[in-house]
């Protein structure tokens, strides 16, 4: 069976149409990418798969990785619905070179229980949290410094904090100006990963609602810029690339 890698900056996922019993840890890790998408044509499904194999709701990475697939190798066209476990996904391709799409995330939920809690501590270190569902459960952690060594040493204790009993998205965000901001976030599933859009908009979101920041917002990560406008829904606009076919056993 063939399967296609595309990456959302540095963010990679093999794409492939047919669900068969396949080992998805193994063909992650063999091919380093982050995760797996599988496409049903007939009604324009996307199925997300971690690299540890656990099932994603979704992936604002993943969405426009499948999309600009689409593209390629099934129909072209400016506009996408894509069905998702949290409900349709509008998309619309912006530009060819380079691929670039927008997607309408939805609204953000602010999560009550979490936020009640307000912080964590974790050895002798307190960090404060805004925690809310964006077509995932995301953790906003707010930092002076990006490159801070705390976030390397602490990250995966966060994430397995018994209060995040679903197993959040950790993301961690600096503040740089009115309209940017920098993250890095150890995602569900993965880990550390070069990107995480879905995170990046949660951050974006925390930042323009508790820290007069824009309602449009770039998000700088690892390899390249996330631009994200916050209008009642959440839309997220950057770039993917197809990076190589492969075989896959089934």
């Amino acid at each position: 069976m063939k399967g296609y890698i595309y990456e959302g900056l540095g963010n990679s996922f093999i794409i492939c149409q047919n669900k068969t019993n396949i080992n998805t840890t193994k063909i992650c890790n063999e091919n380093n990418v982050d995760g797996l998408i599988i496409y049903t044509q007939e009604n324009n499904v996307m199925e997300m798969y971690n690299k540890d194999g656990s099932k994603a709701l979704m992936c604002g990475n993943g969405i426009r990785c499948l999309v600009n697939y689409i593209y390629d190798h099934v129909k072209e066209s400016n506009i996408y619905n894509i069905y998702t476990p949290v409900g349709i996904k509008n998309a619309k391709v912006i530009s060819l070179i380079p691929f670039t799409t927008k997607i309408n995330l939805g609204k953000p939920r602010l999560i009550k229980e979490l936020n009640d809690v307000k912080s964590i501590k974790i050895d002798d270190e307190t960090f404060f949290i805004n925690a809310l569902f964006l077509t995932n459960y995301q953790v906003i952690i707010m930092v002076d410094n990006i490159k801070d060594k705390k976030i390397n040493l602490y990250a995966e204790k966060i994430y397995n904090h018994p209060l995040f009993k679903n197993k959040c998205n950790i993301t961690f965000c600096e503040l740089i100006d009115y309209h940017h901001i920098k993250t890095i976030t150890y995602e569900r599933g993965v880990g550390f990963t070069k990107s995480c859009a879905t995170g990046a908009s949660s951050a974006a979101y925390i930042s323009y609602l508790l820290y007069n920041m824009s309602n449009k917002i770039n998000v700088i990560q690892e390899e390249g810029i996330l631009n994200i406008t916050i209008d009642n829904d959440i839309y997220l606009q950057g770039k993917s690339s197809f990076i190589k076919e492969i075989e896959i056993d089934e």
